[in-house]
């Protein structure tokens, strides 16, 4: 994982890395930085919804069920017709 980071560390900017980061943080158990780093992806791409429920599942994953639930509640209301995100919530 450390070398993995090291090269990703090399890709600033790169949406693709970050997200990338965020799963190497993920496959640590480092879910504060895992957190971390999917917030910022988020904030860096706020209408993107594959980012939203990336930090979804990584809030999970750390056990902060009640910040993810919140987060999908969001992204429901904004899509109350998607089955995918309600199957998500459910």
């Amino acid at each position: 994982y450390e070398e993995a980071l090291r090269l990703l560390d090399g890709l600033p900017g790169d949406p693709d890395a970050a997200t990338q980061r965020v799963y190497v943080f993920v496959g640590l158990k480092n879910w504060d930085r895992a957190v971390q780093e999917a917030k910022a992806l988020r904030d860096a791409r706020p209408d993107d919804r594959a980012a939203a429920l990336l930090l979804a599942d990584v809030l999970a994953y750390a056990g902060r069920h009640d910040e993810a639930l919140a987060l999908l509640k969001t992204l429901t209301d904004k899509e109350p017709n998607d089955r995918a995100l309600k199957l998500r919530v459910a």
